[in-house]
């Protein structure tokens, strides 16, 4: 049972458990295991490990029909701990989706601040959503340091993402 006031509870591991709990309970469920030696452990649900590959402005169409077919679609992981991104340029998205395997997911390299509009060159994340591109590399530091991108506009992207 949640005591009223947690701080007055004696027992300072059961405040320790009670406090992370509740800080974690949104993020993910776990418990937290105390051994005989006063060890934390945790136990339950645990996120997928993201890995993921930034073709930066690189590839053909022959290549990366190569790269997909040869490399990506052969190889074996375990579906259920890993998630595995790719991130082609823009003009390659479609053909790399269409030639994936469904447990790769396809990642767009940047995205708009703006929505849909006259922004020549720009992808909205509308567009991106439409087309079922479900992640988007926001923030780079290349994106920052060569084309300089400020913590306002990351954040106007991040809030339209």
């Amino acid at each position: 049972p949640k005591p009223q006031n947690p701080r007055r509870v004696k027992n300072k591991n059961y405040f320790f458990i009670w406090r992370w709990k509740n800080i974690f309970k949104q993020i993910l469920t776990f418990k937290i295991i105390i051994d005989k030696n006063k060890k934390f452990h945790m136990e339950g649900a645990q996120r997928k490990m993201i890995v993921g590959g930034n073709w930066k402005c690189n590839g053909t169409v022959q290549s990366i029909k190569d790269l997909v077919n040869d490399i990506l679609n052969k190889a074996e992981y375990d579906h259920n701990k890993i998630e595995v991104l790719v991130s082609p340029i823009s003009i390659h998205i479609a053909s790399v989706k269409a030639l994936l395997k469904e447990n790769i997911k396809v990642m767009a390299q940047n995205m708009s601040g703006t929505g849909n509009g006259a922004y020549t060159g720009e992808i909205s994340a509308e567009q991106l959503k439409d087309f079922d591109v479900q992640w988007v590399l926001i923030g780079h530091s290349e994106r920052r340091n060569v084309y300089g991108e400020t913590d306002a506009q990351v954040a106007a992207k991040v809030a339209k993402a």
